[in-house]
């Protein structure tokens, strides 16, 4: 897309989730470099699906439907795997976030669904009229932060409304810090579960999360930084490995813990998703060490050059201390996050990749 071929887009709204945030600083970014002429329709929906599984009742909260140069191209960008057939019939094009291929095979139309990219929760830092708009959608004091956001005056409240925005994100490869690892997550509460099956799910993603902690802590010491939020239910469940300071887990602090490491681990999410942590750590120019991605991202991203993949806390600490001990690899790691996120994880260049192909494989507007 040049300057001087702007596509006409417009945003069909009904959700002003965060998981949205993200496509909607990438069009408004968009839209103020000329690239782009861009409207919106603010469509007012009833989330609540009861007849779907559990984890999807409010799956439209995730979806966006925008018309560019007439095309319908469909953004879901919810955690879960499953398509939306309910999306799919409406648009042209469906782009998801959670691509995976199993999943895409079974839809009614799989050559119509790409993988989107990694989500990350970030916010236009530019005050936006139509982020004002969309406020309607929002009730109570969620409308009420959403509005202080879209003006801006969130950065006069500090942590009391701490709102990432790109500022908050992007860092150059760290290249002059001293190589430390960064493990901080969630310890999810079964119980809490919407179902059996997600319920042994966190079972699971909870047990490598905390096997993984206590290998750092054993093996690396001072040089690493790990543990989980200090929930009730990690407390509980892992008194060893809580975050003593709660202040650390916040996330503007967060945030900044991660600038100071180097290296940074990425575990599965819920629905076997990757994280907000994954799109931060690429925003931020971080080496990563990931659990194996279940989900597929756009462009040439693969394991040994984009990160280093583990299964398991052994192999997680094999990798960690191969990208604290090898500073050329280390090195090279960050500076592939950093060309990947210029290329494919920034909201602009996430949009604009997604308008390109799409626009590309309808043939003639």
């Amino acid at each position: 897309m040049t300057r001087s071929a702007a596509v006409s887009c417009e945003l069909l709204c009904q959700a002003d989730e965060p998981h949205l945030q993200q496509i909607y600083a990438g069009f408004g970014m968009l839209a103020r470099a000329g690239r782009i002429r861009l409207r919106q329709r603010l469509l007012p929906t009833d989330f609540h699906q009861p007849d779907l599984p559990a984890h999807l009742t409010e799956v439209r909260a995730s979806h966006l439907v925008v018309i560019a140069n007439g095309l319908r191209i469909g953004y879901d960008v919810h955690d879960a795997s499953e398509v939306s057939e309910e999306l799919l019939r409406r648009v042209d094009v469906y782009f998801k976030r959670s691509w995976e291929e199993r999943y895409v095979a079974m839809c009614a139309a799989p050559e119509c669904v790409l993988p989107l990219g990694a989500n990350v929760w970030v916010h236009d830092a530019a005050p936006s009229l139509l982020a004002w708009q969309r406020t309607r959608l929002l009730h109570g004091q969620e409308r009420l932060k959403s509005r202080l956001r879209a003006l801006g005056l969130d950065r006069l409240l500090g942590d009391r409304l701490f709102t990432p925005r790109l500022g908050d994100l992007e860092a150059p490869p760290p290249l002059h810090l001293k190589p430390r690892v960064l493990f901080l997550a969630e310890a999810w509460d079964p119980e809490q579960a919407p179902s059996a099956e997600t319920a042994a799910e966190r079972v699971e993603i909870n047990a490598l999360r905390a096997g993984c902690m206590r290998a750092l802590r054993e093996d690396v010491g001072d040089r690493a930084t790990c543990g989980f939020r200090a929930t009730p239910f990690a407390r509980r469940a892992f008194p060893d490995l809580v975050v003593d300071d709660a202040r650390l887990t916040r996330k503007r602090n967060y945030l900044a813990l991660v600038r100071e490491h180097p290296v940074c681990i990425a575990s599965s999410g819920l629905h076997r998703s990757i994280g907000w942590k994954f799109a931060e750590y690429l925003a931020m120019s971080r080496a990563i060490v990931s659990e194996r991605l279940h989900m597929r991202l756009p462009g040439s991203f693969a394991p040994e050059r984009n990160y280093l993949e583990f299964d398991s806390p052994e192999s997680c600490l094999a990798a960690v201390r191969r990208l604290l001990d090898d500073d050329q690899t280390r090195a090279r790691m960050t500076q592939a996050s950093l060309d990947y996120y210029r290329a494919h994880g920034r909201p602009d260049a996430l949009v604009a990749a997604s308008l390109q192909t799409a626009l590309s494989l309808s043939g003639p507007i």
